[in-house]
């Protein structure tokens, strides 16, 4: 699945990348349709972690982009 992707719906993904938290509820970010190097060069793009060489800290910097939040129930009133 990390470099070969997974075929969904007709459609190919490619893993992106997943927060702390997301790892934890087994939730992960894919992105369709590109090869596994785009992926990789959009990663240094976010992460700016070319100089990494520990897995654990490359993911864990990568995934300061994809906090997850949940959702709370705000009524908004319109003027």
């Amino acid at each position: 699945m990390f470099h070969s992707g997974i075929d969904f719906g007709g459609n190919h993904y490619h893993l992106f990348g997943a927060s702390n938290s997301q790892l934890k509820d087994h939730s992960f970010w894919f992105i369709k349709g590109l090869t596994l190097h785009e992926i990789h060069q959009r990663q240094q793009l976010l992460s700016q972690s070319d100089q990494i060489l520990n897995l654990g800290t490359y993911f864990a910097r990568l995934g300061l982009w994809f906090s997850k939040t949940d959702s709370i129930n705000i009524k908004l009133h319109y003027c």
